[in-house]
Parts: structure tokens; C-alpha cells; sequence
């Protein structure tokens, strides 16, 4: 089996229309466009001018890596109720974008949060395998 060689290219998002996210190579300063489904969750993630890795494989993205944590302000979310503290209590909130998540019950409207972003890497080896996107 042959070892895939993933190029990381930091690329810069400039903005998204009708569904494509537009970005832009720090190097060379050629533009692509990606569609949401591509980036997966890290679409949710994503503000203008944020500095990413786009992941290439032979000249093709194949997926997105973002900075280690993102800080997003809570735009909604319910007041936390006294006494909901049994293990992790959380409750839904939404940042600026409409993402719904998962907050701490002591997190109010206006506060900003800190997301680990990891988990949000969206590499399929089906899109490497077809080198498509």
C-alpha cells in the first residue's frame, strides 16, 4: 500500500455565497471555493478572514483543518435554572452565525466561549481515494 502525502496549504476564508466558501492561498494568492458539505462541521467555525490549513492531495482539497480553539460571543441562550448541577449540566446556546451547541448552565447571552476544534477535521479517505471534493 502506498503512503498518501497530504500538502497543508494556509489558506485565509474571504467569504461564502450561494453555499461555496471562498478561500484564498497566503503563498500564492489563487482562490478556491469549497462547499459546505466539504468543510463538514468546521463550516460552523469559520469567520472571514480566519487563517485555516487547507489539506491537498495532488493539487486537490481534500479537507480543512482550523486553528486549535476558536472563541465565538453567545448570541441566545436560557438563563441556567438553581439546582440543574448533577454531573456536566449543560444547555443549548447559539453564536453569532445561528450553530446551535452545548454551553455550561453559568454561560449568559454576550459571553464569549472558547470551542476545541480538533474533533472538527474533515479529511474523508473516500474524497483521497477519488481525488475528488
Amino acid at each position: 500500500m502506498d503512503d498518501i502525502i497530504l500538502d497543508r496549504n494556509q489558506m485565509q476564508f474571504l467569504y461564502e455565497i450561494d453555499g461555496e466558501y471562498n478561500f484564498m492561498d497566503q503563498e500564492t494568492f489563487e482562490q478556491i471555493a469549497l462547499r459546505a458539505e466539504d468543510l463538514g462541521d468546521a463550516v460552523n467555525f469559520l469567520e472571514e478572514e480566519m487563517i485555516i490549513q487547507v489539506l491537498m492531495y495532488e493539487g486537490t482539497p481534500v479537507g480543512v483543518e482550523l486553528p486549535n480553539t476558536v472563541i465565538r460571543e453567545v448570541t441566545y441562550t436560557e438563563p441556567g435554572l438553581k439546582g440543574d448541577t448533577i454531573g456536566r449540566a449543560t444547555k443549548p446556546a447559539t453564536i453569532a452565525n445561528g450553530y446551535s451547541l452545548q454551553v455550561p448552565l453559568f454561560v449568559v447571552i454576550g459571553d464569549k466561549i472558547k470551542k476545541l476544534t480538533q474533533e472538527l477535521v474533515n479529511t474523508s479517505k473516500e474524497q483521497i481515494n477519488n481525488k475528488k471534493i
